[in-house]
């Protein structure tokens, strides 16, 4: 399951809408993000798809590189682009981590993630793409806008990551 631990990412882009709660309107908030990062995330997509985007770097490549040659690190389809992928998560918990952490930190629960792209990269790399949905306080509004256009480090723990966390902490 798709989970980032104090991972940096780009705020791309915010849009700020109301949701109908019953019959109050409630702060909603659509925030897209982006992230380097290794092919390695992919196995929590689908345990296949590594094996499918990339393959064993060439031996010309391997000798340029410094990791382990047998690493799936080459583009298996160099011309293909990215690749969207249907997920709609639920029941997740979100992290901003700002200023010096802890209650200036922006903590949203019960958050949708969705709206995946996966752009696989030479080299062994994936820029991953997806949307946060929540319901932040007015509040925490400027925080999150801060950040916008820059980079960010998130936490984004899926209700069984939020379960752990729990257990050992008590």
């Amino acid at each position: 399951m798709f989970s980032l631990e104090k991972q940096k990412v780009l705020l791309a882009s915010v849009n700020c809408r109301a949701e109908n709660h019953g019959e109050d309107k409630v702060l909603a908030i659509d925030m897209k993000f982006a992230a380097k990062l290794s092919n390695e995330v992919l196995i929590e997509f689908d345990p296949s798809l590594k094996s499918f985007l990339f393959k064993e770097a060439d031996a010309g490549q391997a000798e340029l590189s410094l990791e382990d040659a047998t690493r799936l690190s080459a583009l298996r389809f160099p011309n293909m682009g990215s690749v969207g992928w249907k997920a709609d998560l639920e029941g997740y918990a979100f992290k901003l981590h700002y200023g010096a952490g802890g209650k200036s930190d922006v903590k949203l629960i019960d958050c949708k993630v969705n709206n995946f792209r996966l752009t696989p990269q030479e080299g062994g790399s994936v820029e991953v793409s997806f949307r946060v949905q929540a319901n932040p306080l007015p509040t925490e509004m400027p925080r999150i806008l801060e950040y916008l256009q820059r980079e960010a480090e998130i936490d984004l723990l899926p209700p069984e990551m939020q379960q752990e966390e729990l257990q050992e902490a008590a």
